[in-house]
């Protein structure tokens, strides 16, 4: 179905476990060694998600300081709840990460926690893989929380859910929104030294 090489060494992994895209909108096939980041927005135009090789992933997951960059933009919790995402977000709801020597390459922050993970993807000839959060929350940086699954499949999970009453995806400030709400939360009562964790269930049930 897929084939993962790993790159990331024994310390890498654990200092992440110190562990172990919400709607398909661009209709774009992945060349072979491909994936899909964060949509480009320049001038306020969201464009076509760029593509890197696989090859390129595994420079930029091999780069110590952008590894060191990532956790500190990780706010982790208990091993089962979201770990959010506290820097830049994208229209999407998904984190954005400088990656790589010059911190050039913007990439899609649970798309490059996902891999640190499991290893870099590598797409099988024909498939469009992305990373998918089965807890719907965009901002999610929780290895245990995505999976590897075909952008086809990802659209047509995203449409049945869409309509929900409860959880994410009825959150009236959209996923970037959302997101924006829990990272200022989790920054202001780090800042304040308040209850963290209270911080983070109101702004989650603020817009629902």
């Amino acid at each position: 179905m897929r084939r993962i090489v790993g790159v990331v060494s024994a310390d890498q992994l654990a200092m992440f476990d110190m562990v172990a895209e919400a709607e398909a909108e661009a209709e774009v096939a992945v060349p072979v060694g491909q994936l899909a980041l964060v949509e480009d927005e320049r001038g306020g135009r969201r464009l076509h998600p760029a593509h890197l090789p696989s090859e390129e992933w595994a420079v930029l997951l091999a780069h110590g300081p952008t590894l060191a960059r990532y956790l500190t933009k990780v706010h982790r919790r208990g091993d089962d709840a979201c770990w959010f995402w506290t820097s830049a977000i994208s229209s999407t709801g998904h984190g954005k990460l400088r990656a790589g020597p010059g911190s050039l390459t913007v990439v899609s922050a649970h798309v490059y926690g996902y891999q640190l993970a499991h290893g870099v993807i590598v797409a099988r000839p024909g498939g469009d893989p992305v990373v998918a959060h089965r807890c719907d929350e965009a901002s999610c940086q929780n290895p245990a929380h995505m999976e590897l699954i075909e952008r086809a499949v990802n659209g047509d999970d995203y449409r049945a859910r869409r309509w929900r009453v409860t959880g994410p995806f009825a959150d009236v400030r959209g996923a970037d929104g959302r997101a924006k709400a829990i990272r200022d939360a989790i920054r202001n009562a780090k800042a304040s030294g308040s209850d963290i964790e209270a911080a983070i269930e109101a702004a989650m049930a603020a817009g629902l």
